[in-house]
């Protein structure tokens, strides 16, 4: 027969407490409490500060053969009676053959499960978001995802669970920016869909539901064509033949009494063709100037601000090293290559006024366009100025062109551009 135990009062449970060992060392001590057996207190040592250490109740009993020590909760939280009682209960499920360690994490398994299911737009987004600041190449495109979220989403969806957005709520979502902000709506809905998408798969509702962001087939349905209600806007350029004639005024602008650092960066900008924000933030340590090559690194937190997921090089022209060569920086060619006089960062506004100032109707980044029309007026393959305007095609027949980069081709390209630009006014 088993060992029949005091049946303890609510005084002597109080009373107990841990216990030493051989050594001397405070250690965990196990006290039957009487009235169900196998019901112990479990008192272990003192942590910290404190003189006595956390108290909880454990009920040792054999399951399928095997002794299982099974926790009832801590003690005072859960009284003496209380836990005779749970002591109680947990033998009467052993004794209709239930495993009551397997059914509590079933039922736990069971909450998370039904907690998961009520992840709204907003817990998911949070999710995605993290997923896209490593994987988009700048922060401006994580902050404006954000902005979006805040002020056209969120207050249509944010509060609402996965499983429960319809079709309905992204239509009334859409509704007043589709014909007023077309481009922010459909960027706003691509994030959406994006991230519906995450939510159904994480919360296992795949082939339960589908998404109901889905443009094609689905939205589409519910509003007018893009094309019909929003024209896009190109960036102002000027004709490629008055291109001499704004060289020769932009170069007038920079003297050596009257250095202007936005009109060099400007055109090292355009005998370059890259965008405004790279060529404003390159630096020293991505030059080579004896192979005459220029290499933007990838966007990264280091050099934030590139736009590309991969390293790329400009060849370099004799007229774009001259400009490099005259810059203040170049003596010591340590950090960054183009300053204001003071020596800051200079401003994109800087080289996008320049063309006004001077009487031409264009912005800093259509001289891109103007470079492409220059080439199609020459004849230039578009495998060869999509990559010179670092356009790239990673699908299809231009994928091997945008690996290989046409470097040496490009630089031709670019050295007859040069050539070209500093032509005069009369060409």
């Amino acid at each position: 027969m088993p060992k029949l135990v005091k049946e303890l009062k609510d005084i002597d449970v109080r009373r107990k407490s841990h216990r030493l060992n051989s050594s001397g060392r405070p250690v965990p001590a196990f006290h039957s409490v009487g009235g169900v057996s196998g019901l112990q207190l479990r008192c272990g040592p003192p942590e910290g500060s404190n003189k006595r250490g956390p108290r909880s109740w454990v009920l040792r009993i054999s399951v399928a053969g095997r002794r299982r020590d099974i926790g009832l909760g801590g003690y005072p939280a859960v009284s003496l009676s209380q836990a005779r009682q749970l002591a109680r209960e947990t033998k009467d499920q052993v004794a209709r053959g239930i495993d009551p360690v397997a059914l509590r994490q079933e039922l736990k398994a069971n909450v998370i499960t039904e907690r998961a299911q009520h992840k709204t737009f907003a817990d998911i987004a949070e999710g995605w978001l993290v997923i896209k600041r490593s994987e988009w190449a700048t922060g401006a495109q994580v902050n404006r995802a954000i902005q979006y979220f805040n002020d056209y989403a969120y207050p249509y969806i944010g509060a609402i669970p996965i499983k429960d957005i319809q079709r309905s709520h992204l239509v009334d979502m859409l509704q007043p920016l589709w014909e007023t902000k077309n481009p922010t709506a459909q960027r706003l809905i691509g994030y959406v869909e994006g991230v519906i998408s995450k939510g159904i798969i994480e919360l296992g509702l795949l082939g339960k539901m589908n998404n109901p962001a889905t443009w094609k087939g689905n939205l589409e349905l519910s509003f007018p064509k893009a094309s019909k209600i929003h024209k896009v806007a190109h960036q102002k350029s000027i004709d490629w033949r008055l291109l001499p004639n704004f060289i020769e005024k932009l170069r007038a602008l920079h003297v050596p009494n009257r250095p202007r650092p936005d009109a060099q960066c400007l055109l090292f900008a355009i005998l370059c063709v890259t965008r405004s924000k790279a060529t404003r933030l390159m630096e020293w340590d991505e030059v080579d100037l004896h192979k005459k090559i220029w290499t933007i690194p990838a966007s990264s937190d280091e050099k934030q601000g590139r736009k590309t997921s991969v390293e790329w090089k400009i060849p370099l022209s004799n007229r774009a090293i001259r400009i490099l060569k005259a810059q203040p920086s170049y003596p010591e060619s340590v950090g960054r290559v183009f300053s204001t006089v003071a020596g800051a960062e200079i401003p994109d506004n800087y080289l996008s006024g320049l063309p006004k100032s001077l009487g031409f109707d264009a912005t800093a980044h259509g001289f891109r366009s103007t470079f492409k029309e220059w080439c199609r007026e020459r004849g230039v393959s578009d495998e060869l100025s999509e990559l010179s305007l670092q356009h790239r095609d990673e699908t299809g027949s231009r994928a091997a062109y945008a690996r290989d980069q046409l470097l040496e081709g490009r630089r031709k390209l670019l050295d007859a551009f040069a050539k070209w630009t500093h032509s005069g006014a009369s060409a």
